[in-house]
């Protein structure tokens, strides 16, 4: 594999587990919050967060293309940049 290459598979990596971790925790804030004001607002969350799950689906949809083409880096950086502003907008809200 070519570095780059390999710099794109620890970044889906991350994002994988990254992911999975906020959907846990939004599950158990819900959980915890059920009964209060800001119930909505960890539903949309958790909503958000996936949303966030299939784009990272999405990504590695294209990152097995990637593999077998090799012409899909420009897809693939793009749907990394989203999921970088939607980070962005989780952890500034």
């Amino acid at each position: 594999m070519k570095i780059k290459t390999k710099i794109i598979v620890g970044l889906n990596l991350i994002l994988i587990l990254s992911y999975f971790i906020h959907l846990i925790f939004s599950l158990d804030f819900i959980f915890i919050f059920i009964n209060e004001y800001r119930t909505i607002y960890l539903i949309a969350y958790y909503m958000l967060g996936l949303i966030g799950l299939e784009l990272m689906l999405f990504n590695i949809y294209y990152f097995i293309k990637l593999i077998k083409t090799n012409n899909k880096i420009f897809v693939l950086i793009y749907l990394n940049f989203l999921v970088i502003i939607f980070w962005i907008i989780l952890f500034f809200y």
